[in-house]
């Protein structure tokens, strides 16, 4: 795959996005015409209602919904560079379950405070460092990575359903932010995921050669001077932190992280300085489409999760058959 090819694609895929993003700011509960819509968007302040709504309400939500997505495919991209992967996405360390146990005491805790956001942070931090830490144990794998974090999966989840057993009262505001969504994302939420995916994107970069390098595998790498450990630490925490600041704004979005990297390695090659920039794109344009869609319907707003699930399973098993020439 050539550098103009893959080029080629960041640019489409840009394009892509930039549109998705104004069409989704035209989409909205409350019927707006596009002209008076994009007039607002150009001059804010300047239409009292109409620029509230834009500026307010639709503006930080679709930055949002491009923001989660990216992040999740940056993750998703890494996690799959690191641990040699196909089927790995950003929760595979544990990650949603402790977002999920986080979330869960939040809204037990406290209900009337709104703490789910800040408690999903905290178990998902909370579970990316139980699982790093497996990096540091003498001669762990990927293999050991992978493990530990279903075997936390498992013990989280089984400490969330517990919880949700005897504590009904927030059981249907946790059930819908398990499905995700982004209608809570505002401007603040909006500044933190942008800088959080601005030092995650920036920091992946320096490490895409020592990702090109493990795709050959650990020994190799070794042999071609990367300290393997060290940079699996790194990574493994970066990719925690996007993914749990991602997860406190819009919930559990499945498939974004898992189906971004797949596109971009199939429009940019191999080499993962393009593969990382492509799932970010992607990813951002996934969700900002999904999430398009889920407020959209005839039937109501519906949580974005089972949007992306429905959007983004068929279309992995159709990337997974078509590389395996089954559709050829």
């Amino acid at each position: 795959m050539t550098s103009r090819w893959g080029a080629g694609a960041l640019w489409m895929m840009l394009s892509v996005l930039f549109a998705e993003m104004l069409g989704a700011l035209l989409i909205g509960p409350t019927g707006i015409a596009p002209g008076r819509v994009l007039s607002a968007l150009f001059q804010p302040g300047g239409h009292g209602v109409i620029s509230e709504i834009v500026w307010q309400i639709r503006l930080p939500r679709v930055i949002g919904a491009a923001l989660v997505g990216a992040a999740l495919g940056l993750a998703g991209a890494i996690m799959q560079a690191l641990l040699r992967n196909p089927l790995a996405d950003p929760y595979l360390i544990g990650t949603s379950s402790g977002a999920s146990l986080g979330a869960t005491v939040a809204q037990i805790a406290a209900p009337a405070l709104a703490l789910m956001p800040l408690g999903a942070f905290l178990g998902a931090a909370g579970a990316v460092l139980v699982a790093s830490a497996a990096t540091r144990a003498r001669g762990a794998g990927s293999v050991t990575i992978v493990l530990v974090g279903y075997a936390l999966s498992v013990i989280l989840g089984a400490v969330s359903s517990l919880l949700l057993t005897f504590n009904h009262s927030g059981l249907v505001a946790i059930y819908f932010w398990f499905l995700g969504g982004l209608g809570n994302v505002g401007w603040p939420q909006a500044a933190l995921l942008a800088a959080v995916l601005a030092l995650g994107f920036v920091l992946s970069l320096v490490y895409r050669r020592e990702l090109d390098a493990l795709a050959l595998g650990e020994r190799e790498a070794q042999y071609f001077g990367v300290d393997v450990g060290r940079t699996r630490l790194v990574l493994l925490l970066l990719a925690g932190l996007v993914t749990a600041v991602a997860v406190s704004a819009a919930g559990l979005i499945g498939f974004v992280g898992l189906v971004a990297p797949h596109v971009a390695r199939r429009v940019g090659g191999a080499q993962h300085g393009r593969t990382l920039v492509l799932s970010v794109v992607f990813g951002g344009a996934f969700l900002v489409l999904a999430d398009t869609v889920a407020r959209s319907l005839p039937v109501g707003e519906i949580p974005v999760g089972i949007v992306t699930a429905i959007l983004g399973g068929p279309f992995f098993i159709w990337l997974l058959l078509r590389r395996r020439g089954a559709l050829l």
